[in-house]
């Protein structure tokens, strides 16, 4: 587990006398940490997650974010974002408490197992949990290594989950940010006029589309292929799809990728044969 956890105290180590060793602890060091901790950090962040969740919501009833209501029915459509300081202390608040705490929890078990004053062990503790692993606290009993097994899987497990909850929150509010300024971009006759793309004032999927392009929500390359798309099942250029549009759309699809894979079979074959073994025997390349 330390060594998968990528904590590495340097208490034990492979024996350079024995041939493989160093071979094996590679190998065990990538399998570790690609496959076995990182399942076991997923299905702990799994865990986590509802109580970081329950306690947010909790404090979002304590400490109702402010609304904006657009459409004047009475309902907020739209959270102001809040200062940095409080959005992050209100939503890092639960996972600071569960890391604390869970610090404390195994530092007091190492003080019993091991002898240890809480300092040092509230040191080990945390100098484990964030990976760096000094090793200058020593782990002496048997006991004390298999409790140092459950310390490091929960302890790094949480921690990274927390780290890329602050990613993701600082990712939230972006987006609420992004948000945010297209709203008082509304009010902006400039912007809102350059998103008429046909000159006859703004529509509604122009408008909606814009707005969705300028938070990065789709890219203009993807709204133009739907577009084409759509005109090329509208084949009456009536501006809605009817039953028969969608079908004869349908049957134009299946024969142009036939077409495709026909046109794709020379090629197939061409290298097919050229991995066959009469190919190879013969002495010509498979390939160049």
């Amino acid at each position: 587990m330390v060594t998968a956890a990528t904590v590495g105290y340097g208490d034990l180590y492979p024996d350079p006398s024995v041939p493989g060793s160093r071979m094996f602890t590679l190998v065990y060091i990538f399998f570790g940490i690609i496959v076995v901790f990182a399942k076991l950090s997923a299905l702990v962040a799994k865990g986590i997650k509802p109580m970081y969740i329950s306690s947010r919501a909790a404090l979002e009833r304590w400490f109702p974010q402010s609304g904006v209501d657009i459409d004047g029915d009475g309902t907020e459509d739209f959270k102001v974002p809040r200062k940095p300081l409080y959005y992050y202390s209100k939503n890092l608040i639960a996972p600071f408490i569960c890391i604390v705490a869970i610090q404390c929890l195994f530092a007091q078990v190492f003080c019993a197992i091991e002898g240890w004053d809480f300092g040092s062990a509230i040191y080990h503790c945390c100098v484990t949990m964030t990976t760096v692993g000094l090793g200058d606290v020593k782990i002496a009993s048997d006991g004390g290594r298999m409790w140092a097994f459950f310390h490091i899987a929960i302890s790094v497990s949480i921690l990274a989950a927390s780290v890329r909850d602050v990613s993701e929150l600082s990712k939230a509010r972006q987006e609420a940010l992004r948000k945010m300024d297209m709203v008082k971009g509304s009010l902006d006759v400039d912007l809102m006029m350059s998103l008429d793309k046909d000159g006859d004032g703004v529509n509604q999927f122009e408008f909606v589309i814009g707005m969705l392009t300028m938070l990065d929500a789709v890219k203009q390359e993807d709204v133009d292929m739907f577009v084409k798309l759509f005109e090329a099942l509208d084949s009456d250029a009536s501006g809605k799809l009817d039953e028969n549009d969608i079908r004869a759309g349908l049957e134009d699809r299946q024969k142009q990728l036939q077409l495709m894979q026909i046109d794709q079979r020379p090629m197939l074959k061409m290298i097919e044969a050229g991995f066959k073994p009469e190919r190879a025997r013969s002495g010509s390349p498979p390939y160049m």
